[in-house]
């Protein structure tokens, strides 16, 4: 421990998080995908006016398309 500070010293091998590097993510919702598609595996988003389509491919990853 940091006598000065009173903090655990860093460890160098230690990586780096997301939310270490965008402290923005520590604060965003978190949803499955599950959630957000339901058993239609598809949902569509509207944002500024244009319809956004979020699906799951057939090898099991996201997209989202326009």
């Amino acid at each position: 421990m940091n006598q000065a500070s009173g903090t655990p010293p860093k460890d160098p091998s230690a990586k780096p998080t997301d939310a270490s590097l965008r402290p923005d993510i520590a604060t965003a919702r978190r949803v499955t995908s599950a959630t957000l598609l339901g058993k239609a595996n598809r949902l569509i988003i509207e944002h500024q006016g244009r319809d956004y389509q979020l699906r799951v491919t057939a090898n099991g990853k996201l997209i989202l398309t326009a």
